[in-house]
């Protein structure tokens, strides 16, 4: 689940067919940089192309396709997924499962206790605590993966107290994001600027980007130029199902106390927080989280005027359209990257999209039950296990 809205990728025209029995050919009429990480994840999928047109087959709501080894059978909604072998699929003595569920468990202790029990087998946790409390199960094996997955503090432009920006670059320097890596996180997360930390190559040292060192006596004189010195009071809007956003918050309240900034802390029902941040756009400070992409570029377009930080946040900046374009038009390795890194910096600077840490992903399972477990390393938008999951044996 990524809790933001979609964006709106450039238009580049693509033609493809089919050039051999497992081949096609696909043809743009400009390059288009991000094309090849674009295509993992969910980003693309392979449906039966007429009879969506026609609408025979509604994806939307109606109907779910696939080329898989297995096949829906059955769904309660909030409870559980479950899916049978599928007898005609293509790899001959696959799949070696008769039944695979999916459960829908929200609550992370419960999900340690069936771990224990062995009533699932492949679990995943939002609190990296959760893998402290099966460190001693010898039957539980632990896996923590870097993600490309953020946590963000939005501020929103649209709101008179964070209008001129300098008041959300004062909180973006009055921000400890190390503390929050250790404290809220328990260390097993990676502070980060607008590119994820874990694109190692592409990403810019925090303390090369503007207003993401903690600072607190710059962060009050940029107060004080915005005409607060004497302080100022400002929602930041949570919600609980975001269990990490709780600690996060309090962090943020007392760290930003110090540079004069009151911090009231409302906390909202999952649905309600997605209209009141993303939707709506009446929050001024929020916290959310958005899922790993397989390409900076596909997440940093929503810093663009036309998409969430100019539409819902309010802020543009003409240098960050232009350099967005650039990002996906330029090919060349090298100065792609000199691209890639002054969009860091302007987004940074224009402080609405304020990033915090990247979580890693924290996967358990059942050794005894399962074995030769591996997970793929491109990262795709949305969830880990059923996007990542690349190997399972059984061993029982």
């Amino acid at each position: 689940m990524a809790l933001g809205t979609p964006s709106t990728e450039p238009v580049v025209g693509l033609t493809v067919e089919a050039t051999g029995p497992y081949e096609v050919t696909a043809r743009l009429t400009e390059p288009y940089a991000p094309f090849l990480a674009s295509l993992t994840g969910t980003s693309v999928s392979i449906v039966p192309a007429e009879e969506v047109r026609s609408g025979a087959i509604d994806l939307a709501t109606k109907n779910m396709v696939g080329t898989g080894p297995f096949r829906l059978v059955e769904h309660a909604q909030d409870q559980r997924w479950v899916f049978a072998r599928f007898e005609d699929y293509w790899q001959e003595g696959l799949p070696h499962l008769d039944e695979l569920e999916w459960r829908v468990m929200e609550d992370e202790a419960a999900r340690v206790a069936a771990l224990r029990s062995g009533e699932i087998q492949l679990t995943m946790f939002e609190n990296p605590k959760m893998l402290d409390l099966l460190a001693s199960d010898l039957n539980v094996a632990t896996v923590v993966q870097a993600a490309t997955n953020y946590y963000i503090l939005f501020a929103n432009g649209n709101r008179p107290e964070l209008k001129d920006a300098r008041v959300p670059q004062a909180i973006s320097m009055g921000i400890n994001r190390e503390q929050i890596r250790d404290v809220a996180f328990f260390g097993r997360a990676h502070v980060t600027g607008p590119i994820a930390a874990a694109f190692t190559q592409l990403a810019t040292p925090l303390d090369q980007l503007p207003f993401y060192t903690r600072d607190v006596a710059k962060a009050k004189q940029l107060l004080a130029e915005a005409g607060y010195e004497g302080g100022l009071k400002i929602p930041l809007l949570i919600s609980p199902v975001l269990a990490a956003t709780v600690p996060t918050a309090e962090l943020i309240k007392a760290q930003l106390a110090e540079i004069g900034i009151e911090i009231e802390i409302v906390q909202r029902d999952i649905n309600t927080f997605v209209d009141e941040y993303a939707v709506e756009g009446t929050a001024h400070l929020a916290i959310s989280w958005w899922a790993g992409y397989s390409d900076p570029y596909l997440i940093l377009l929503d810093q663009g005027s036309d998409d969430f930080v100019g539409a819902v946040l309010g802020v543009t900046d003409p240098a960050v359209d232009d350099l967005i374009d650039q990002s996906a038009r330029t090919v060349d390795p090298e100065a792609r990257l000199e691209v890639l890194r002054e969009l860091e910096r302007v987004a940074a600077t224009m402080a609405a999209f304020q990033t915090l840490v990247t979580r890693d992903n924290f996967i358990a399972y059942r050794k005894d039950q399962v074995g030769d477990v591996t997970f793929a390393q491109g990262e795709g938008f949305g969830l880990p296990l059923w996007h990542r999951l690349e190997h399972m044996t059984l061993t029982q």
